[in-house]
């Protein structure tokens, strides 16, 4: 089981626990699944397909080649922050992950994630739809099933986009109550 988390505005507390590679994907993919479907159908009520049309036409091409070329989407459009969460945000879990990996590697750690004293804190400037959060997750939960001590990450998480961020956190909540987290998020 992917370690336990408490969620406070931004911030991620990662207590204890562990979940396979397979397990973690696919209550991933089972989470972005239905989040990009309860966000589609609220988006999508009470309107025809002559409407929902340009919208998602329209968010799904600011999300292709302007983006290539260093134009950023309006990611505070709804459209376009549930596109990016069922096109980008697999990738850059996988990309923040790599990452981890690779910084891993550069200390001569074989663990992608430096702990001092069984704690980690991690600031996501620019976070989007948190995939760095689910990246350390991952990561974490592989240092805890290989016995290292770990019983505390923060997770500080800041975008300018609101839009992205909650459903970022729809997906974090989607994923802990299908059993990729324990404990329950504390938003006060």
């Amino acid at each position: 089981m992917i370690p336990k988390a408490i969620y406070s505005k931004n911030r991620c507390k990662v207590v204890r626990g562990s979940m396979d590679i397979a397990a973690f994907s696919d209550v991933l993919d089972l989470s972005i699944t239905a989040v990009a479907d309860r966000e589609y159908r609220r988006l999508s009520n009470r309107k025809q397909s002559k409407e929902i049309c340009p919208q998602l036409h329209r968010a799904l091409d600011s999300l292709g080649e302007p983006l290539r070329q260093g134009n950023p989407p309006d990611y505070k459009d709804r459209w376009v922050a549930l596109c990016y969460l069922t096109w980008h945000q697999p990738g850059h879990i996988q990309l923040g992950r790599l990452l981890l990996e690779e910084i891993g590697r550069n200390r001569g750690d074989e663990w992608p994630l430096s702990i001092d004293e069984s704690c980690l804190q991690v600031y996501d400037f620019g976070c989007g739809s948190l995939a760095m959060q689910f990246a350390v997750a991952w990561a974490a939960s592989d240092a805890i099933e290989g016995g290292r001590p770990l019983r505390y990450i923060e997770v500080n998480s800041y975008d300018a986009s609101h839009t992205v961020i909650n459903l970022g956190i729809s997906l974090w909540l989607d994923f802990e109550h299908s059993g990729g987290v324990g404990e329950g998020f504390d938003e006060s």
